[in-house]
């Protein structure tokens, strides 16, 4: 899972997937004052066991819509993003869009994805899925119409 600060910035840019954001368990965001302390969190629910440095084990019940505070960036996984495409788009079920990721990702960042080791898959899809979906690219700052 992508935690760098660039993925960050993507993602707190990106206002259409945060719309998207539906609070599930397994979620990854990002608290941007965590107890004044910048960090990446999961959602998740249940009984939790932890020890704190010289003391006894305790536990506690949670729940992961009171976990995550207003202000939250979420940070889509590579599935999330994946699940966002039309895979169906003119019936032949994801060869065309894997071969609009292959070129896109050969054109925008001048490399096969596979050979690109300085870019993760996070990355990659969230520049993919908006690119496709809304027409926008990313400077390095924000995200922008492809039309301007």
């Amino acid at each position: 899972m992508d935690k760098t600060e660039e993925y960050i910035e993507m993602c707190r840019n990106a206002d259409d997937i945060q719309a998207l954001w539906i609070k599930k368990i397994g979620d990854y965001y990002f608290n941007p004052d965590y107890y004044s302390n910048n960090k990446v969190s999961i959602i998740f629910d249940g009984y939790i066991r932890c020890k704190e440095e010289g003391k006894k084990w305790y536990g506690g019940t949670y729940n992961h819509n009171e976990q995550v505070i207003d202000g939250a960036v979420w940070l889509p996984r590579q599935d999330q993003l994946q699940e966002m495409i039309d895979w169906e788009k003119n019936g032949l079920y994801g060869v065309v869009m894997i071969d609009a990721f292959y070129d896109f990702s050969k054109t925008n960042y001048d490399s096969e994805p596979f050979n690109n080791t300085e870019m993760s898959w996070e990355r990659l899809w969230l520049s993919f899925v908006m690119h496709e979906l809304y027409k926008k690219r990313w400077t390095g700052t924000k995200w922008v119409s492809e039309f301007t």
